[in-house]
């Protein structure tokens, strides 16, 4: 098992190969406070440089992340925009049954999903729906806080 400061060490040497497509004074750099854990290891967010330190605003964002796995240490980058299909399974988070406390989960959903009043008590009334599909890492958090609001939920495989 890898530690976080040996996990840094492994993105910011990934960041530093990518830095070859940027200008020359340019680079990418790990800073610890764009760092995120989870169970399974670290998310790392390169910021460019200089603009960090400057306050100056960057003409292009990264966009991009590393991820390291504190088990095996194995790297993978991806985009925020769209998680590359290799890396993680894609995932669908079924609302089951929205529990007893239904006005925790209604509130938690219009949050998370920008839904109207109606809209989210009809999904509500529609169980099992699908709340929503993306990498497990990133719904993960969102299927636990359902789950402390009482609601039940199912996380599955999406198949193409």
């Amino acid at each position: 098992m890898i530690e976080y400061a040996t996990a840094k060490e492994l993105a910011q040497s990934v960041a530093d190969s990518e830095a070859d497509e940027l200008d020359p004074h340019e680079s990418y750099v790990i800073v610890d406070e764009f760092s995120h854990e989870y169970p399974w290891g670290w998310i790392f967010e390169p910021v460019l440089e200089p603009y960090l330190s400057t306050g100056q605003p960057c003409p292009r964002t990264g966009a991009w992340c590393i991820s390291v796995d504190r088990f095996s240490g194995k790297i993978q980058t991806s985009s925020w925009a769209g998680w590359r299909a290799d890396q993680w399974p894609i995932v669908e988070l079924l609302l089951i049954d929205p529990g007893t406390e239904t006005t925790d989960v209604y509130r938690f959903l219009r949050e998370l999903k920008g839904w109207s009043a109606v809209e989210t008590r009809r999904q509500m009334a529609t169980v099992p729906t699908v709340i929503a599909t993306g990498p497990l890492t990133s719904l993960q958090p969102v299927a636990q806080s359902l789950s402390e609001r009482g609601a039940a939920i199912e996380l599955r495989q999406k198949h193409s």
